[in-house]
């Protein structure tokens, strides 16, 4: 347990570590009916980043949450390896760049597939005799 509170202490994962403490606390005040989970969808353009369709604070929270996740499973595979600084530094400067790319390409997956299964427009109703629009 404490190698695991460990890696989420250490260098790059407190970065995502603190992004994913905000994107809980925002949560929470969602829950408590604060927010709205939709604030920030007139500020932020999700189709832009090919994560439209969704609001942009449950694309952002899954983008944090797979970064996150991704810089906690790299520091847990490469902190036992006992390498020299100069290997750290540039292990960590690897998942510091490539732990968003992935979570961002894992989201943007993720919400094509949720695009697909739950478009916004939905398909016209099947005729029905007596109906009013008859």
């Amino acid at each position: 347990m404490w190698t695991v509170i460990d890696a989420a202490a250490s260098f790059p994962t407190h970065v995502f570590t603190a992004a994913l403490l905000v994107v809980v606390c925002f949560w929470l005040v969602v829950a408590a009916g604060v927010a709205d989970s939709a604030c920030f969808d007139e500020d932020i353009d999700g189709d832009a980043w090919g994560l439209g369709g969704i609001p942009v604070a449950a694309s952002f929270s899954l983008m944090t949450a797979f970064a996150w996740t991704g810089s906690l499973c790299a520091a847990l595979l490469t902190g036992p390896l006992g390498a020299s600084w100069v290997l750290t530094a540039l292990a960590s400067g690897v998942v510091l760049a490539g732990a968003p790319l992935l979570a961002w390409w894992l989201t943007r997956a993720l919400v094509r597939l949720l695009r697909r299964r739950h478009p916004d427009e939905h398909a016209p109703s099947a005729y029905l005799p007596g109906s009013p629009l008859t």
